[in-house]
């Protein structure tokens, strides 16, 4: 017995998606005409580098507990980043539904 479903599948439905998404564009190119993306990109690589791929546990010697001061500082960093680009979100929002955010 087939199902019903409200989900299209097959070569029709998937060439219509890719025409829609085609005819919305690039949403990264309307962020790129307000923000300078690589000097943003350079800017976070600055302030916090990216840790190297090699993951191999080495004693610790003299600077253990700074190097593990470094992580959590990193990883305190890249939450408080998540959270304000969160909030940006919500008042971007808020701005396009007309809903004053204070």
């Amino acid at each position: 017995m087939k199902t019903l479903s409200a989900i299209k599948t097959g070569p029709p439905a998937d060439e219509h998606h890719r025409e829609k998404i085609d005819s919305l564009g690039d949403p990264l190119v309307d962020i790129a005409s307000h923000v300078d993306l690589a000097s943003l990109a350079a800017h976070v690589d600055l302030v916090a580098p990216r840790p190297g791929r090699a993951r191999v546990r080495r004693p610790r010697a003299d600077g253990g507990k700074l190097l593990s001061t470094i992580g959590q500082a990193r990883a305190n960093f890249a939450m408080t980043m998540m959270g304000a680009c969160y909030n940006l979100q919500r008042l971007v929002y808020f701005r396009k539904a007309g809903i004053e955010a204070f």
